[in-house]
């Protein structure tokens, strides 16, 4: 059987200019999917970072503090100046609106909590017990809001993931022992 072949046509056509008709579409993509998100995610790292050392910071103050009522002022002051703080600002880091937060935590030996005071007044009661078996601790909890670093709120998908695209909320729990706090300081 005879099969008759038809000439084919050669392209003649240069392939120098295919791919750059492609770059725009790709850099775009690129930059949304993977360049911006990734950059508010180290973003996020370092405030992370930021975040946690100022809440040490803030529950080691607050320990050496030489009353409960000093403990608390100290708690004020340091929820003030993280908004005044030039790094946290950069960072996009700022206090939450309820303010950081003071309790006297007695545990036993198991490490169950007893009792939790919430205020000078309850303080000062649960240090007048006498009940030597027991361990007192301050318990600081402070709270910060993380912005990202870039706005992407016009991209859909992109805004409402937490660390990337939306508001974040870090909270950090401290113990520390109360390093002045005795009946007669009160």
């Amino acid at each position: 059987m005879f099969v008759y072949k038809t000439p084919r046509r050669q392209n003649h056509r240069a392939n120098n200019g295919a791919s750059i008709a492609e770059f725009g579409a790709a850099f775009y993509a690129f930059c949304i999917v993977i360049m911006l998100p990734t950059i508010n995610f180290l973003s996020f790292a370092l405030a992370y970072s930021y975040s946690y050392l100022c809440a040490n910071g803030t529950a080691d103050h607050v320990a050496q503090a030489i009353s409960p009522k000093r403990a608390f002022q100290i708690l004020g002051e340091s929820s003030a100046n993280v908004d005044k703080d030039s790094i946290a600002q950069l960072l996009k880091i700022s206090a939450r609106k309820d303010p950081f937060q003071l309790a006297l935590v007695k545990t036993n030996a198991k490490g169950d909590e007893q009792a939790v005071a919430h205020s000078v007044r309850d303080i000062n009661k649960m240090l007048t017990e006498e009940d030597s078996k027991n361990l007192i601790q301050y318990e600081i909890t402070t709270g910060y809001s993380h912005q990202p670093l870039l706005e992407l709120g016009s991209i859909p998908l992109i805004n409402q993931i937490p660390v990337i695209g939306k508001e974040t909320t870090l909270t950090f729990k401290m113990l520390r022992h109360p390093e002045h706090l005795s009946e007669n300081l009160l």
